[in-house]
């Protein structure tokens, strides 16, 4: 039976930005899981491509806790992916994003 691993990524808010914790999910392979939470606010997580067995959303993104598990159904390519991350703070109506191009990047094996 293959190990798999779970990864929690912690989504926080620092200086005024967005910074995922960790930022890097290099190497997956099929069947690990990863869940995103944040204590400062409700947050919203967008990825390019899908890199999860669970069926997306049509916008891609993630607003919830829930456990996900990564999948790359192609036979030989890496699949590269970045996820863009963005956090609404408690007790306010305005979304905070990363300051640079994405949140963050990772990659599952075949």
């Amino acid at each position: 039976m293959p190990v798999t691993t779970h990864h929690k990524v912690a989504l926080k808010l620092q200086a005024g930005q967005v910074v995922a914790d960790p930022s890097q999910l290099l190497d997956m392979p099929n069947g690990d899981t990863a869940q995103f939470d944040s204590t400062d606010g409700s947050f919203r997580i967008v990825f390019k491509p899908w890199p999860f067995a669970e069926p997306a959303n049509p916008k891609n993104d993630v607003t919830t806790n829930r456990t996900l598990t990564f999948q790359n159904k192609s036979a030989v390519d890496l699949l590269l992916f970045e996820f863009f991350c963005f956090i609404t703070p408690t007790g306010t109506s305005l979304e905070v994003r990363y300051p640079g191009t994405s949140g963050g990047n990772g990659s599952v094996r075949p």
